[in-house]
């Protein structure tokens, strides 16, 4: 069995992929009423996004990968854009949307997207990755 390869994100590295989202999500011209960040991942990304773009920010619990949390109750402030830090193998972003009909509407933002997720719509994404790579991002180091 051959050992995964890690990538190591800095927090300058972090900071490029963020920089990248908010040019793609004012560039694409939507209007979002609230930022809905998936726990733990998604949430520094959100909270920087939320700054950046003005809009409300939302924590939402959802694993499935660390215990199947799985946390429905949020009020809906119109189209929401939910972020992640990463649509790895897609199964939280899938059965998240599958889900989310208290949601107004919603487009997806992740830094980082792999080809070989089940999860086809990210609508926003800094990088794309590599599909035999581990990512680590600065906040688990």
């Amino acid at each position: 069995m051959s050992e995964q390869l890690v990538r190591s994100i800095s927090w300058e590295g972090h900071q490029i992929m963020m920089d990248r989202l908010v040019e793609q999500i004012n560039d694409s011209g939507h209007k979002f009423g609230e930022i809905v960040a998936i726990g733990r991942g998604g949430f520094i990304p959100g909270v920087q996004l939320s700054h950046h773009l003005g809009i409300h920010f939302t924590p939402l619990m959802w694993q499935t990968r660390d215990g199947n949390i799985a946390q429905h109750h949020i009020a809906a402030r119109g189209r929401a854009l939910i972020v992640d830090d990463i649509n790895d193998s897609g199964k939280t972003l899938d059965d998240l949307t599958s889900t989310c009909t208290w949601l107004d509407g919603y487009s997806v933002a992740v830094q980082i997207t792999k080809t070989s997720s089940i999860f086809k719509t990210v609508d926003f994404y800094a990088e794309l990755g590599d599909d035999d790579v581990w990512y680590e991002f600065p906040w688990e180091q």
